[in-house]
C-alpha cells in the first residue's frame, strides 16, 4: 500500500468553509471580522466534483456556522450523492430538524465544539448568552436521531478547570471527544 500511495498520491479528505458568517463570536475563533458569505451552491458542487475526480472519500462542511447556509441539508445530500461521507463542524445553534434529518440520509456526523458543562462557562468562551443550552439540546437531538456526536473541547484560561467533565459526559453519551491546546492564530 506504502509503495502504491508513493506514486499514486491521494487526497481523502477535504474541509470546505462554506460561509463565514456564524451565530457565535468565540474569544479564540481564528476569523477575525464574521462576513455574511456564503459559497454559492453550484460552486460547493463543482469543488465536490473535482475532490471525488481526485479520489477523495470525505468531505467536512466549516465555516463560521456551516449551519447557517441556506443550502446546507441540499449540500450534505449532494455530498453523499457523490458517495463521500459527511461531517459537520458546527456550533449547532441552527441545527433544525431539517438538517438532522439530512444528516440521517447522508450517514452523516457531526463534529461540536463544547467548551464546558456550565452554561455560563460555554457562554462567556462563545459570547452569547444561551448558547451551551442550544448546543446541548441539538446534541441530544442528534443522538435521538442516531446520527454520530464528536465532541471538540479547546483548552483555555477560561475552560481548562472544565472541560474534564466535558469528557466524562461524552463518555456517558458514548462520544467521541477530543481536547486541544493548540489554537490557530486569527487570519488577521
Amino acid at each position: 500500500i506504502e509503495k502504491y500511495f508513493e506514486t499514486n498520491p491521494t487526497l481523502f479528505d477535504i474541509q470546505i468553509d462554506i460561509t463565514q458568517a456564524c451565530t457565535e463570536r468565540c474569544r479564540h475563533c481564528y476569523i477575525p471580522e464574521y462576513q455574511p458569505l456564503y459559497l454559492q451552491y453550484d460552486k460547493i458542487c463543482n469543488v465536490i466534483d473535482e475532490f471525488r475526480e481526485l479520489g477523495g472519500l470525505h468531505v467536512a462542511l466549516s465555516g463560521g456556522e456551516c449551519m447557517m447556509h441556506k443550502d446546507i441539508a441540499k449540500i450534505i445530500r449532494a455530498i453523499r450523492e457523490r458517495d463521500c461521507t459527511v461531517t459537520c463542524l458546527s456550533n449547532l445553534t441552527r441545527c433544525t430538524d431539517e438538517i438532522i434529518q439530512a444528516l440521517v440520509d447522508a450517514d452523516g456526523s457531526i463534529q461540536v465544539s463544547l467548551y464546558s458543562m456550565s452554561p455560563s462557562i460555554h457562554d462567556e468562551v462563545t459570547c452569547r448568552k444561551g448558547s451551551w443550552l442550544e448546543t446541548m439540546s441539538a446534541i441530544m437531538r442528534l443522538r435521538a436521531a442516531q446520527v454520530p456526536v464528536a465532541i471538540s473541547c479547546p483548552c483555555m484560561r477560561i475552560n481548562y478547570r472544565h472541560y474534564s467533565e466535558v469528557m466524562k459526559f461524552a463518555a456517558a453519551m458514548r462520544m467521541k471527544v477530543s481536547t486541544d491546546f493548540i489554537m490557530m492564530g486569527k487570519q488577521n
